[in-house]
């Protein structure tokens, strides 16, 4: 798929280190040939009524009981990681699961820059990179409301949920993750291809089409993305602001296999969702002491797969939340056909394996930070601010007082 954004190259010191640790993670992955089982939309705040912390609270991370889990895990589980070189958390991450579980839903900002074809002549807002028509491309902002559904690899605990999970204790991460739909106006932000202007919200001509079309652009249906965005947290009874930037990859249930990476064959149906699970993989890291075990259970030696865990995060969500997923296009005109007699308002979802129609619209977006950027306000008398940026294996300090803590350099700045 050619909609695929490469991310940013990782400093030369640290591209054969990564390589190898995508290698040894992926011999761990399973091929994932076969559909998850179990039960079961949007990834903004609940609709249709409601109460929004009621909705969410099921999928709240809840950090500290995850940290129990995983050490109880770690030392039952027989799957070898003893070869993985991944590095350390990241030394922001406990912090900043600490502020968002104590929040009351825990909701972020998203931007996203959005790329506009029009056949009309360049104005001073407008890019001079002409569009795939001839056209001019106009790039504005975005901003929407999301919910955070825990780190990648990390999924928060949620008892209701009866998919089939993934072993626990196995992989983490410092990837943040939310959920949406293939329908939804912000697919091609994260995709970063452009979209014609007749097709805008408001203009003549989009009705037919929806705000992110009734059915999804061909460029932005699989999996793929990559393009820029940044993740506002605001934790208020903290007095603490997170702003997580990088880029953001979208995680199609049925283009997410990581067979071609851990085996060799074709895996993933698309060139783009291939690329797509290999950068994520690059960011995994195996948990602490999860090498030195040894038990004969089931759960605990099976594969870990990327496919798994996108039918689980599903159902992690609520009932009601799982049914967002049969709505009619979000943007489309109430006065026109919807196409679809099962697409209707208030409905309760089941699970990916039974549900058709939702697996063909659920998306697991998985945000891979290059640079974060908390600012304490704690104390009026001293705010404090830190910048936190990516380097990789064996990366160097940039900044003057920069510290390196594990993959990510440190630096305290003026708020």
């Amino acid at each position: 798929m050619s909609c695929l954004i490469r991310p940013r190259p990782l400093p030369p010191s640290t591209s054969s280190a990564t390589a190898l640790r995508v290698k040894q993670i992926a011999g761990q992955i399973a091929p994932g040939n076969s559909t998850p089982g179990g039960n079961n939309s949007s990834n903004t705040a609940p609709r249709n009524g409601g109460s929004s912390s009621n909705r969410t609270r099921l999928s709240r991370p809840h950090h500290h009981q995850q940290q129990q889990q995983r050490s109880t895990t770690s030392r039952t589980r027989t799957m070898s990681t003893s070869s993985a070189t991944a590095g350390a958390a990241a030394p922001w991450r406990d912090l900043f699961l600490e502020h968002v579980d104590a929040m009351p839903s825990p909701e972020f900002s998203l931007s996203t820059i959005r790329k506009v074809r029009s056949g009309r002549g360049a104005t001073s807002s407008r890019s001079s990179a002409g569009g795939g028509s001839g056209g001019q491309v106009e790039v504005t902002p975005r901003v929407r409301t999301c919910v955070f559904r825990g780190m990648w690899a990390d999924m928060p605990v949620n008892p209701k949920n009866e998919a089939e999970r993934n072993p626990a204790g196995v992989f983490t991460s410092d990837l943040p993750v939310f959920t949406t739909d293939v329908r939804m106006d912000k697919m091609p932000e994260l995709f970063g291809v452009e979209v014609d202007e007749d097709a805008e919200p408001g203009r003549a001509g989009a009705g037919a089409a929806g705000a992110g079309g009734a059915k999804a652009d061909e460029k932005v249906v699989g999996s793929g993305g990559g393009a820029p965005v940044e993740a506002m947290f605001w934790v208020k009874d903290s007095m603490v602001q997170w702003r997580l930037r990088g880029r953001a990859y979208v995680l199609a249930p049925e283009d997410a296999d990581d067979g071609d990476i851990s085996s060799g064959a074709d895996g993933a149906s698309s060139e783009a969702g291939k690329k797509t699970v290999k950068t994520i993989l690059e960011r995994m890291r195996p948990v602490d002491g999860s090498s030195s075990n040894s038990n004969s259970n089931s759960e605990a030696t099976k594969p870990w797969s990327v496919r798994r865990e996108i039918y689980a995060h599903f159902e992690n969500l609520s009932p009601g939340m799982r049914g967002t997923w049969r709505n009619p296009p979000s943007g489309q005109p109430i006065d026109l056909p919807v196409g679809d007699e099962r697409l209707k308002l208030g409905q309760k979802g089941d699970s990916l394996v039974k549900d058709d129609l939702a697996r063909q619209n659920f998306r697991v977006v998985v945000i891979v930070p290059e640079f974060v950027d908390r600012c304490d306000l704690s104390d009026p008398a001293r705010g404090r601010r830190w910048f936190y940026s990516f380097l990789g294996s064996d990366g160097q300090a940039k900044s003057p007082g920069g510290q390196v803590e594990g993959e990510w350099e440190k630096v305290e700045v003026w708020p």
